[in-house]
């Protein structure tokens, strides 16, 4: 035992020792021990105006490559909430037709009562209501899903009366072509478009009842060139009879490319 505590006293007065050693800093000269004088640090230079200069043109370079990214990033955002949007409205046609023997919500004629177009119809199914009347339309109250979030109401009207939608006229009335206004009838569901996305030659979203645009202009976008609108990087959201979305670019003639309008006698239209 004895043994031990004599073993671990040398070592511990080593170790003192060698560490008083290291902290003490200086060099001996003829047996004396003479310290090394601490050298003043210099105080801290600021940044010169080239260098300065030279940060700020780093700093513009970055924010002008990573702008277009961030805008790029923001439409995105904007053209998943219109698929979101049409989506809603997409099952609730769907929904209506169920409920209805198949049938989508109908406006037989082209200059008819606005106020029982599709959007009307459907309003109870996208938790919205409408006043009946005439002018149904401009009184909804409910989740904006009618308005593209890309897209820019009409003579900055409420968005609730400001429509960025439309719907394919081949299944709200008869056009003469096969019947494509009865879901059990459509020969293909993923690729004929119900609804779409319409606007002014001026960018803005349809107002309907407003000067210069009639119903059948407004409800039953066709094939409407002026009114398609290219709103998600020069494409738009579509939404087909089976429910689903999809973004499309345009065709060679200026259609939603791929997708069919209607059928007659048995052969697609489309672009």
């Amino acid at each position: 035992m004895n043994n031990y505590v004599t073993l671990f006293a040398a070592a511990l007065v080593s170790r003192v020792s060698s560490e008083s050693q290291e902290s003490v800093r200086g060099t001996k000269r003829n047996g004396i021990l003479t310290h090394k004088p601490r050298t003043p640090k210099s105080p801290r230079a600021g940044f010169t105006l080239i260098e300065l200069l030279v940060v700020l043109a780093i700093i513009a370079i970055l924010a002008a490559l990573l702008t277009p990214v961030l805008v790029k990033a923001m439409e995105r955002s904007r053209s998943i909430q219109c698929m979101g949007n049409l989506r809603q409205l997409g099952t609730a046609m769907l929904l209506y037709a169920g409920e209805n023997g198949g049938n989508f919500p109908q406006n037989p004629s082209a200059s008819g009562d606005m106020g029982v177009c599709w959007d009307v119809q459907i309003s109870s199914y996208v938790g919205g209501k409408c006043t009946p009347g005439g002018a149904a339309y401009s009184t909804y109250k409910g989740p904006p899903i009618y308005h593209c979030p890309s897209g820019k109401p009409r003579n900055n009207v409420p968005v609730n009366k400001s429509r960025g939608y439309a719907v394919n006229q081949a299944i709200v009335r008869d056009t003469g072509a096969d019947n494509c206004r009865n879901l059990m009838r459509i020969s293909d569901t993923t690729r004929l478009g119900i609804l779409l996305e319409v606007g002014a030659i001026s960018g803005e979203e349809l107002m309907f009842g407003s000067a210069g645009f009639n119903i059948e202009e407004v409800y039953h976008t066709s094939y409407y060139l002026s009114y398609f609108a290219w709103r998600h990087h020069e494409m738009m959201n579509v939404c087909f009879a089976d429910g689903h979305i999809a973004l499309l670019g345009p065709s060679a003639k200026g259609y939603p490319k791929g997708m069919i309008w209607f059928w007659k006698n048995g052969v697609p239209y489309m672009d």
